[in-house]
């Protein structure tokens, strides 16, 4: 299929003038752009693809009309981006304390050319335990946060649960996580992670992990999101690190890391799909002592779960999560149909009425629709 082919060629910072001239061949041989441009946005690659035409002046191939959509998308990221580092950086001037950044805005920073380039769902920041109470008031209790968070009690229940709390926040700019612990990391390698942080920028209280501790988080988090669901972005993020800082990554730690930890299979499975789709320079230790092999996985899986097998697997765990059927029929039912309240906050609506509650789940379906569907009925 010429469009996935394109999408994955065309999502990369760095393009070598045989991957340019292949782009400039499937353009001529012919591709459906408006499903390409529909599949990039579910992918989260609009901007970077946007960005990389541009940077190698080739973005006359695109039709005028789906570069304009590729342009706005890119412009809307720099935005919110902008928008939500501005409010945590303030909100860490009141605060006075170490934040680290994980994944999308530190990676936004530290890794892709400018801010605008790496899409992101929401922001994750890690603080020490304890700081994390203090820190969520002070975010919780911002002017530019609404609630509710959740979309009923039994999601409230599940998010709970467990060591690995994470404490979402919704500001008007985006949904915000506050960490404790790093999801996957032992406590004695999420302390090393810690302490071994290094400055973002000019705000002394922002960090960022190491390369090799930010490959090892962005590694578990995909997986971890590959049994159900995955974006291609997610998959960019970690050869453009292997990319940027293959030379810096203390390999011997990354590889004594994997293998302490058991997750041998796990990321030979994911280096080896990166390196297939992107061809990303891994060093010959990898190959040696975690394996990479030809793993190629149709675009639409990606998307939707690594196998059938694995998603119920997951699907079922997390049901078994609930201490009673009322709670699972709730977090099911609800994840279809948020309460008003959600909706309305979600929506910014002003108003409560039978029309806007109807208007609120139409678009809420529209714009969750597919995601829910391959998730729950694949």
């Amino acid at each position: 299929m010429n469009e996935e082919k394109f999408i994955i060629k065309a999502s990369r910072l760095h393009y070598t003038e045989e991957d340019i001239q292949f782009l400039k061949k499937l353009a001529e041989i012919g591709i459906d752009w408006t499903a390409l441009y529909k599949m990039a946005a579910i992918h989260s690659v609009s901007p970077i693809i946007y960005h990389a035409l541009e940077k190698h002046f080739i973005g006359n191939i695109v039709p005028s009309e789906i570069m304009a959509h590729f342009k706005s998308v890119y412009y809307q990221t720099a935005i919110r981006n902008a928008n939500l580092l501005n409010f945590l950086e303030n909100t860490i001037k009141v605060f006075g304390k170490k934040v680290v950044l994980l994944k999308g805005m530190d990676l936004a920073l530290s890794l892709y050319p400018n801010i605008g380039v790496r899409s992101m769902c929401d922001m994750d920041v890690l603080v020490d335990v304890v700081s994390f109470e203090e820190l969520t008031i002070l975010i919780k209790n911002s002017e530019e946060v609404f609630q509710p968070i959740y979309k009923s009690k039994a999601h409230e229940k599940h998010l709970k649960k467990g060591e690995e709390y994470i404490y979402p926040i919704f500001s008007r700019y985006g949904r915000i996580e506050i960490h404790k612990y790093i999801p996957g990391f032992s406590a004695n390698l999420k302390e090393n992670a810690w302490s071994s942080a290094v400055h973002v920028n000019e705000n002394p209280n922002l960090y960022h992990l190491k390369p090799e501790y930010t490959l090892l988080h962005l590694c578990i988090h995909v997986y971890s999101h590959a049994t159900v669901f995955s974006y291609l972005r997610m998959y960019c993020d970690i050869n453009e690190l292997v990319r940027k800082y293959q030379m810096n990554i203390d390999w011997d730690f990354v590889i004594k890391a994997i293998l302490e930890n058991g997750w041998k299979e796990k990321f030979s499975w994911l280096y080896s799909y990166v390196n297939t789709l992107f061809e990303t320079p891994f060093p010959e230790c990898i190959y040696k002592e975690i394996g990479i092999h030809k793993n190629e996985m149709p675009i639409n899986d990606i998307l939707y779960g690594i196998s059938d097998y694995k998603f119920t697997k997951a699907t079922s765990s997390l049901f078994k999560g609930f201490d009673n059927i009322y709670d699972k029929i709730e977090y099911g039912f609800r994840s279809f149909f948020p309460e008003k309240k959600w909706l309305h906050d979600h929506y910014k609506n002003q108003k409560d009425s039978v029309r806007i509650d109807t208007l609120n789940y139409c678009r809420y379906f529209i714009e969750y629709s597919d995601l829910i569907i391959k998730r729950f009925f694949k």
